[in-house]
């Protein structure tokens, strides 16, 4: 497994550290060329404070390889789209542990 983090908008999703968040495969864009588009997002720390956090929170994930289905091609490889991961831990950027449920 590869820890990153990820930078998440849930969206009216509701998301539980220790409980997968999936999307069928098919329904993500594999397309590197692609910037910003369907699947789940993660990112490095790197990213995230470029990208920015305001909306939101940032979850530390765990990511399967399997379940990677593209890497964006800009950014220096510091972003990718999944079909699934697996929430460890909410932080502020500073790895302090907040809530483990975000609404």
């Amino acid at each position: 497994t590869l820890t990153l983090i990820a930078h998440t908008l849930t969206s009216g999703m509701v998301i539980k550290v220790g409980q997968p968040i999936t999307m069928p495969r098919d329904e993500c864009d594999s397309n590197p060329d692609q910037t910003c588009s369907a699947g789940l997002h993660v990112g490095s720390m790197e990213y995230v404070n470029d990208f920015g956090y305001n909306e939101g929170v940032i979850l530390e994930v765990l990511v399967s390889p399997r379940n990677v289905v593209a890497v964006p091609s800009d950014y220096e490889n510091t972003k990718m789209r999944t079909c699934e991961y697996f929430p460890i831990a909410i932080n502020n950027g500073e790895n302090r542990n907040w809530p483990n449920e975000i609404v």
